[in-house]
């Protein structure tokens, strides 16, 4: 699993569990802690919400390059979340 959560009473800590990749975001991850946090946010009980980073190295690196498995996720250009359309690259 690339997010962990605990409850301390009305504090919930998401972690992002990807130490090796320092905590970088790829779409399933981004998944999770979407996911993760609908959750929180439906409960009544919770006061605050701490984000962290596994590891102590970073909190996280960003967003990881799009995986070619994601081609469904990408735009016309092949890229993620990108078009065609004023790309020169």
């Amino acid at each position: 699993m690339t997010v962990r959560t605990e409850r301390d009473d009305h504090v919930v800590t998401i972690t992002i569990d990807r130490e090796a990749k320092l905590n970088a975001l790829d779409y399933p991850t981004i998944d999770a802690l979407l996911a993760e946090l609908d959750r929180v946010e439906a409960d009544d009980r919770v006061r605050a919400v701490v984000l962290t980073g596994a590891g102590r190295r970073a909190f996280s690196a960003g967003r990881t390059s799009c995986p070619s498995r994601a081609a469904s996720r990408a735009g016309p250009s092949g890229r993620c979340g990108r078009s065609s359309a004023g790309d020169t690259r």
